[in-house]
Protein backbone atom coordinates (compact mmCIF):
# COMPACT_ATOMS: atom_id res chain seq x y z
CA UNK A 1 0.00 0.00 0.00
CA UNK A 2 1.33 3.34 -1.23
CA UNK A 3 1.55 5.83 1.59
CA UNK A 4 0.25 10.03 0.23
CA UNK A 5 1.32 13.04 2.35
CA UNK A 6 -1.04 15.73 1.40
CA UNK A 7 -0.30 19.00 2.30
CA UNK A 8 -3.40 21.72 2.50
CA UNK A 9 -2.48 25.12 1.68
CA UNK A 10 -3.38 27.75 5.01
CA UNK A 11 -6.90 28.59 4.97
CA UNK A 12 -7.73 25.82 2.82
CA UNK A 13 -9.81 22.85 3.03
CA UNK A 14 -9.10 19.99 0.42
CA UNK A 15 -12.35 18.69 -1.33
CA UNK A 16 -11.44 15.90 -3.15
CA UNK A 17 -8.71 13.39 -3.66
CA UNK A 18 -8.86 11.22 -6.82
CA UNK A 19 -6.35 8.32 -8.52
CA UNK A 20 -5.96 7.92 -11.71
CA UNK A 21 -2.96 5.47 -12.30
CA UNK A 22 -0.12 6.57 -10.41
CA UNK A 23 -1.29 10.07 -10.85
CA UNK A 24 -2.99 11.54 -7.25
CA UNK A 25 -5.02 14.65 -7.82
CA UNK A 26 -6.02 16.94 -5.61
CA UNK A 27 -8.27 19.80 -5.28
CA UNK A 28 -8.12 22.48 -2.85
CA UNK A 29 -11.00 25.10 -1.66
CA UNK A 30 -10.79 28.32 0.89
CA UNK A 31 -12.09 28.09 4.07
CA UNK A 32 -14.88 30.04 5.12
CA UNK A 33 -15.90 31.68 1.75
CA UNK A 34 -14.32 32.87 -1.28
CA UNK A 35 -10.75 33.53 -1.45
CA UNK A 36 -8.99 36.56 -2.67
CA UNK A 37 -5.64 36.66 -3.71
CA UNK A 38 -3.56 39.79 -2.69
CA UNK A 39 -0.91 41.67 -4.95
CA UNK A 40 2.26 39.58 -4.25
CA UNK A 41 0.73 35.95 -2.85
CA UNK A 42 1.70 32.73 -4.72
CA UNK A 43 -0.64 30.64 -6.00
CA UNK A 44 -2.01 27.79 -7.86
CA UNK A 45 -4.26 27.92 -10.88
CA UNK A 46 -6.27 25.53 -12.79
CA UNK A 47 -8.33 25.97 -15.32
CA UNK A 48 -10.61 23.83 -18.06
CA UNK A 49 -12.16 24.34 -21.30
CA UNK A 50 -11.58 24.00 -24.95
CA UNK A 51 -11.04 20.47 -24.87
CA UNK A 52 -7.45 21.42 -22.87
CA UNK A 53 -6.44 22.32 -19.67
CA UNK A 54 -3.97 24.19 -17.42
CA UNK A 55 -1.88 24.41 -14.48
CA UNK A 56 -0.15 26.90 -13.10
CA UNK A 57 1.90 27.91 -9.91
CA UNK A 58 2.87 31.79 -9.95
CA UNK A 59 3.13 35.25 -8.31
CA UNK A 60 -0.24 36.68 -8.48
CA UNK A 61 -0.44 40.14 -9.26
CA UNK A 62 -4.25 42.07 -9.91
CA UNK A 63 -7.24 40.36 -11.31
CA UNK A 64 -9.12 42.67 -14.21
CA UNK A 65 -12.79 42.05 -12.67
CA UNK A 66 -14.81 43.97 -15.39
CA UNK A 67 -17.84 42.31 -16.62
CA UNK A 68 -18.33 42.98 -19.55
CA UNK A 69 -14.50 42.35 -20.81
CA UNK A 70 -12.67 39.02 -20.52
CA UNK A 71 -11.38 38.37 -16.97
CA UNK A 72 -7.65 38.30 -16.99
CA UNK A 73 -5.31 37.33 -14.14
CA UNK A 74 -2.05 38.83 -14.62
CA UNK A 75 1.49 37.63 -13.40
CA UNK A 76 4.58 38.72 -12.28
CA UNK A 77 6.37 35.38 -13.18
CA UNK A 78 5.23 31.93 -12.93
CA UNK A 79 5.73 28.36 -14.02
CA UNK A 80 3.03 25.85 -15.76
CA UNK A 81 3.40 22.62 -14.00
CA UNK A 82 5.79 21.09 -16.20
CA UNK A 83 8.37 23.74 -15.54
CA UNK A 84 7.89 25.78 -18.62
CA UNK A 85 8.54 29.41 -17.80
CA UNK A 86 5.95 32.03 -18.26
CA UNK A 87 5.59 35.94 -17.77
CA UNK A 88 1.97 36.33 -18.05
CA UNK A 89 -1.56 34.22 -17.73
CA UNK A 90 -4.76 35.24 -19.34
CA UNK A 91 -7.45 33.03 -18.46
CA UNK A 92 -9.68 33.75 -21.61
CA UNK A 93 -13.23 32.63 -20.43
CA UNK A 94 -16.20 35.27 -19.04
CA UNK A 95 -15.52 33.83 -15.46
CA UNK A 96 -14.76 35.03 -12.02
CA UNK A 97 -10.66 34.37 -12.70
CA UNK A 98 -10.75 34.37 -8.47
CA UNK A 99 -12.69 30.90 -8.92
CA UNK A 100 -9.40 29.44 -10.06
CA UNK A 101 -7.15 30.31 -7.73
CA UNK A 102 -5.97 28.86 -4.78
CA UNK A 103 -3.00 29.50 -2.08
CA UNK A 104 0.11 27.45 -3.34
CA UNK A 105 1.39 24.64 -1.14
CA UNK A 106 4.54 24.93 0.33
CA UNK A 107 6.02 22.21 -2.09
CA UNK A 108 4.88 24.33 -4.74
CA UNK A 109 5.98 27.43 -3.75
CA UNK A 110 9.62 25.80 -3.63
CA UNK A 111 8.99 24.55 -7.30
CA UNK A 112 8.53 28.00 -8.62
CA UNK A 113 11.47 29.53 -6.39
CA UNK A 114 13.44 26.38 -7.76
CA UNK A 115 12.86 27.26 -11.09
CA UNK A 116 13.99 31.09 -10.65
CA UNK A 117 17.02 30.51 -8.60
CA UNK A 118 17.61 27.89 -11.83
CA UNK A 119 17.33 31.08 -13.98
CA UNK A 120 19.64 33.03 -11.57
CA UNK A 121 16.40 35.04 -10.13
CA UNK A 122 14.89 35.57 -7.24
CA UNK A 123 11.50 36.85 -5.94
CA UNK A 124 11.90 39.93 -3.67
CA UNK A 125 8.26 39.85 -1.47
CA UNK A 126 8.61 43.51 0.11
CA UNK A 127 9.47 44.94 -3.33
CA UNK A 128 7.50 42.67 -5.44
CA UNK A 129 9.75 42.54 -8.39
CA UNK A 130 11.86 39.77 -9.57
CA UNK A 131 15.64 40.44 -9.06
CA UNK A 132 19.03 38.85 -10.23
CA UNK A 133 20.46 36.44 -7.61
CA UNK A 134 24.22 37.64 -6.85
CA UNK A 135 26.59 34.38 -6.26
CA UNK A 136 28.95 34.64 -3.58
CA UNK A 137 32.61 34.63 -4.63
CA UNK A 138 35.55 34.51 -2.16
CA UNK A 139 37.97 37.31 -1.89
CA UNK A 140 41.37 36.22 -2.84
CA UNK A 141 43.12 34.27 -0.03
CA UNK A 142 39.88 33.59 1.32
CA UNK A 143 38.96 29.47 1.83
CA UNK A 144 35.84 27.88 -0.15
CA UNK A 145 34.69 24.31 -0.70
CA UNK A 146 33.99 22.43 -3.35
CA UNK A 147 33.18 18.58 -3.79
CA UNK A 148 36.51 16.44 -5.13
CA UNK A 149 36.21 13.57 -7.45
CA UNK A 150 35.63 11.17 -4.53
CA UNK A 151 32.56 13.07 -3.90
CA UNK A 152 33.80 14.27 -0.86
CA UNK A 153 33.99 17.94 0.51
CA UNK A 154 37.71 19.49 -0.15
CA UNK A 155 38.59 23.21 0.53
CA UNK A 156 40.68 25.73 -1.40
CA UNK A 157 42.07 29.19 -1.15
CA UNK A 158 40.67 31.68 -3.89
CA UNK A 159 43.61 32.67 -6.09
CA UNK A 160 41.73 33.81 -9.13
CA UNK A 161 43.13 30.85 -10.90
CA UNK A 162 41.52 28.59 -13.86
CA UNK A 163 40.49 25.96 -11.19
CA UNK A 164 39.36 28.34 -8.89
CA UNK A 165 37.23 29.74 -12.21
CA UNK A 166 36.34 26.32 -13.02
CA UNK A 167 34.66 25.20 -9.62
CA UNK A 168 32.61 28.47 -9.70
CA UNK A 169 31.39 28.47 -12.86
CA UNK A 170 29.75 24.92 -12.81
CA UNK A 171 28.14 25.84 -9.04
CA UNK A 172 31.05 23.45 -7.13
CA UNK A 173 31.66 26.43 -5.09
CA UNK A 174 30.49 27.13 -1.24
CA UNK A 175 31.01 29.15 1.28
CA UNK A 176 30.32 26.83 3.93
CA UNK A 177 31.56 23.00 4.48
CA UNK A 178 27.83 22.32 4.97
CA UNK A 179 26.70 23.69 2.24
CA UNK A 180 28.87 21.70 0.31
CA UNK A 181 28.01 18.49 2.03
CA UNK A 182 24.60 18.29 1.56
CA UNK A 183 25.32 18.08 -2.41
CA UNK A 184 27.95 16.27 -1.92
CA UNK A 185 25.20 14.31 0.21
CA UNK A 186 22.97 14.44 -2.99
CA UNK A 187 26.12 13.33 -5.38
CA UNK A 188 26.89 9.65 -3.55
CA UNK A 189 22.97 8.85 -3.34
CA UNK A 190 22.91 9.49 -6.80
CA UNK A 191 26.13 7.43 -7.42
CA UNK A 192 24.65 4.71 -4.73
CA UNK A 193 21.60 4.07 -6.88
CA UNK A 194 22.61 4.32 -10.55
CA UNK A 195 22.53 1.45 -12.37
CA UNK A 196 25.26 2.38 -14.86
CA UNK A 197 27.52 -0.22 -15.86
Amino acid sequence: MKEIKLTIPEGCKTVTVKVDGEQVITEFEPKGGKWEPKDGDVVYAKWSGNRSSYKWIFIYKETNADPYSYCDTYAYLGIECDGKPISELHFYEHCSSQELLRPATEAEKQRLFDALAKEGKRWNAEKKCIEDLTRWRAKEEETYYYIGVDAEVEDDSESGCKGDDACYSVGNYFKTREAAEKVAEQIREIFKNSKAE
